[in-house]
């Protein structure tokens, strides 16, 4: 028995280390997991906002006292007022695109490099926007176009990009 106990002794490290990594795995596959799960929701939950946007409804843009007509209430209002707002009608396009991420992320499939060619085609955009919100703010009317131009191109530069990720 004094063999068995030092065998014991032995690959009790091994079983720990073992048990350790297989928890980090496992909370990092459930933080993916629900994280996709969050962000499909999101999405699915902006997409119907936004087909179901009325103008008269209560938001961020408009004050009216009328019941709310979109069909996720309230919040579902403003969520498709903010992003009429800041994307236009080409909000509707990017929504797909974020649905399939997340649900990449929940499947538990590789993504890839697409988080740092997101982080740099972001702040590429935003670079390029802040400066025509410049030019536009000291009375260009060519800032204003630049402006719409580059919201709009940053939509299709995204949905290009990320074509071959869906």
């Amino acid at each position: 028995m004094g063999m068995a106990a030092a065998m014991a002794q032995r690959d009790r490290p091994g079983r720990l280390t073992q048990w350790r990594e297989g928890l980090r795995r496992l909370v990092r596959r459930s933080w993916s997991f629900f994280g996709g799960l969050l962000l499909s929701a999101a999405a699915i939950f902006a997409l119907v906002a936004l087909i179901t946007y009325q103008p008269s409804d209560p938001s961020l843009n408009t004050d009216a006292a009328g019941p709310v007509q979109n069909w996720m209430g309230s919040p579902g209002a403003w969520t498709s007022d903010f992003l009429l707002m800041m994307l236009g009608p080409t909000a509707a396009l990017l929504l797909p695109v974020i649905l399939v991420i997340g649900l990449r992320l929940a499947r538990g499939v590789e993504a890839g490099q697409w988080l740092r060619a997101l982080l740099v085609t972001s702040l590429g955009s935003a670079v390029l926007i802040a400066l025509a919100q410049l030019a536009a703010d000291r009375g260009l009317k060519e800032g204003i176009a630049l402006l719409w131009l580059f919201r709009n191109a940053y939509v299709v530069i995204l949905i290009e990009q990320y074509w071959s990720f869906i």
